[in-house]
């Protein structure tokens, strides 16, 4: 190539040519390339617009219009140049081979090599091997010496900067022209492949559209049929029913009169759900009032509530945690249950959810436990008034045959408080227990001891320490026993009656008889007995992360009843306990081993017949126990649910 044109292209436009005159012969093989639009695209032009001159080079169009690919292309169409014999234009021929088809090939091949070249540099051995095939093609395209001079020019031209930048860009614009043909030429085969799918697809879709249009025609067809039919029917429809209205006038009749004797009953039905409640939560109550009956011992302020009540119908019971509010109100129970009364038993806001169990006409001894919490001790307006006013009208009616007992967990200031919140408390006789007239003798504080201890089976020595002239005692303070039962020096139980507790001393006794760690620890537990039930639980909470899946529970179990108050065994709040069991690592809630639990720690730490009831914790300071022991791990959780 030189600066004044591409040689080699001169050289396949004269053999094109052929000193040929004839416009039509020289323009056929370009007109077909046209056809493809090879053509248009390489010399900017439309077809109209080529002309005979513009392929022979004559200006507008110069020879540096034309690319080397068209011409070959031109070429390959023309019949009197034969392709080399081996590889075709596509491979470097033999130096052997002298045919023009061969030597296109070469000057092709060569083209395409530098086209495709990393870099615009030859070394001197690989540029003679080029320079030479390249001359001798063009020498033998050219029928002699009309191109060799023009060959030699561009060997011994001198290349300045400019003209090396020039002939850099001509390179990479014959790289980028190469490419652009590749991508042409593959965009016209997809055009051609999808030319023929459209064609065949429209074919397709015409033959498609014809079968719909039938079966549209069908449809319409059987769409007339179908309204002929209906028409017929709705002619039927309307004499039958002209037939049946006065039959269907006589049934609605029918149908008011039974609904009538549904609502009646309806209303039979719900009577007979309370009167089953009413039988449920007297039977729990008569079975609380026996277990209290076996232990309790009848102390000075049983005989002033009997006396209260004996002239009053509603009656206060106020003290502190322990002191035996509920076992007390329990005994007036039994006592009123020989008189014909019909005991119910609520616990906190059970009052709210079952007022309608109660019939103020009868005879019914009525306890209300731990009305304002057992905890948290306060006044609510929207539960406790409201329930307040309708046992306060109903007590004072004329026709009123009840007794009521409210029990009240005193905390510093609350009575006063709580007594002033509504006017029952004024009608009401108010008896507190912490009083200095109501405190536990010493008798009274043995008895009720020794009745807990015979209940839970732990029995007491015939040591010499019995008489007051002798000091031996038994080797142990407690001790173990055959079939799992415990025996007592009857000197701890001397030890334990001159001690005053923290808290009540009847819940103290109970819970050192039912549980024999306790037990075990003799006096000492009378010592700090809260301070026993914490590391109990905390104990409780070790386990549930050591041991079995029964210890896991029943701690789960005790946290339950701490937050929710109760659990019924056949209602349990299955969310709240997987969570709960999800703290050990066992969030999976199996009924089965919640029955098995519960059966474990019933007589330890719960009141009432799991089986048949919901139970509940049997005091205060066993939820307050296990608040503080699993408030410690989980301080926020805990805060949520006071």
């Amino acid at each position: 190539q030189g600066p004044s044109g591409t040689i080699s292209t001169e050289v396949i436009l004269e053999i094109i040519s052929q000193d040929c005159t004839d416009e039509v012969m020289v323009l056929q093989p370009i007109k077909d390339l046209i056809a493809v639009g090879k053509l248009e695209l390489t010399l900017k032009t439309s077809a109209t617009d080529f002309t005979f001159k513009s392929v022979r080079g004559s200006k507008p169009v110069s020879s540096m219009n034309f690319d080397l690919s068209l011409l070959i292309t031109l070429l390959r169409k023309d019949s009197n140049v034969e392709p080399p014999e081996t590889g075709g234009y596509d491979d470097l021929p033999s130096k052997d081979d002298k045919t023009d088809g061969a030597q296109i090939a070469t000057i092709k091949h060569y083209r395409n090599d530098l086209a495709h070249a990393s870099e615009a540099k030859k070394n001197e051995h690989e540029f003679d091997c080029l320079w030479s095939r390249l001359e001798n093609a063009v020498r033998i395209l050219g029928k002699g010496d009309k191109f060799i001079k023009a060959v030699d020019d561009a060997s011994t031209m001198k290349l300045d900067s400019s003209t090396e930048e020039v002939l850099i860009r001509m390179v990479q614009h014959d790289k980028q022209l190469l490419q652009f043909e590749e991508d042409v030429t593959e965009l016209y085969k997809k055009i051609e492949k999808l030319t023929k799918q459209t064609e065949e697809q429209s074919t397709s879709t015409q033959v498609e559209i014809s079968e719909i249009k039938e079966d549209i025609g069908e449809k319409e067809e059987q769409i007339l049929k179908i309204k002929t039919d209906m028409q017929t029917v709705h002619t039927e429809l309307h004499k039958i029913e002209k037939k049946f209205d006065e039959k269907f006038r006589v049934q609605d009749e029918r149908n008011v009169q039974q609904d009538e004797m549904n609502r009646d009953m309806g209303s039979g039905i719900q009577e007979n759900r309370r009167d089953i409640q009413r039988i449920d939560t007297k039977n729990q109550t008569k079975a609380m009032i026996q277990n209290e009956a076996n232990v309790y011992v009848i102390t000075r302020a049983v005989a002033k509530c009997l006396e209260v009540l004996n002239q009053n119908k509603v009656l206060v019971l106020a003290a502190d945690g322990g002191r035996g509010k509920t076992a007390l109100s329990l005994y007036l129970a039994k006592h009123f249950l020989d008189s014909n009364y019909k005991p119910l038993l609520f616990v906190e806001k059970d009052i709210v959810l079952k007022r309608e169990m109660i019939d103020f006409k009868e005879n019914y001894f009525i306890i209300i436990e731990d009305l304002f919490g057992r905890s948290n001790i306060r006044f609510d307006d929207e539960t406790h008034k409201n329930i307040l006013d309708i046992l306060n009208i109903n007590m004072k009616g004329n026709q009123c045959k009840c007794k009521l007992v409210l029990t009240v967990r005193k905390t510093p200031g609350s009575l006063f408080d709580l007594f002033d919140k509504h006017e029952i408390f004024k009608q009401a006789r108010i008896i507190n227990l912490d009083d200095e007239n109501f405190a536990l003798t010493r008798d009274e504080k043995k008895n009720i001891l020794i009745n807990l201890l015979k209940q839970f089976s732990v029995s007491i020595c015939n040591c010499t320490y019995r008489d007051s002239l002798a000091s031996d005692t038994c080797d142990e303070p407690c001790m173990e026993m055959p079939g799992n039962t415990l025996k007592l020096c009857y000197k701890v139980v001397k030890d334990i009656l001159n001690f005053k507790t923290y808290y009540g001393f009847p819940q103290a006794c109970r819970l050192f008889s039912s549980n024999p760690s306790f037990t075990k620890m003799g006096v000492k537990y009378f010592q700090n007995p809260n301070k026993a039930l914490v590391e109990e639980m905390e104990s409780l909470h070790t386990d549930a992360f050591a041991k079995s899946v029964i210890e896991r529970y029943q701690f789960c179990i005790l946290v339950y009843l701490a937050v929710k108050d109760e659990i019924d065994l056949y209602n349990v709040d299955k969310i709240f306990f997987g969570h709960l069991l999800d703290k050990f690592g066992d969030s999976n809630f199996t009924p089965n081993v919640l029955k098995r639990s519960l059966k474990g720690i019933s007589d330890k730490y719960l009141v009432g017949d799991f089986t048949r009831q919901p139970c509940r914790l049997q005091h205060a300071t066993i939820r307050e126990a296990i608040l503080i022991s699993y408030g410690k791990d989980y301080p926020d959780e805990i805060l949520s649910h006071c």
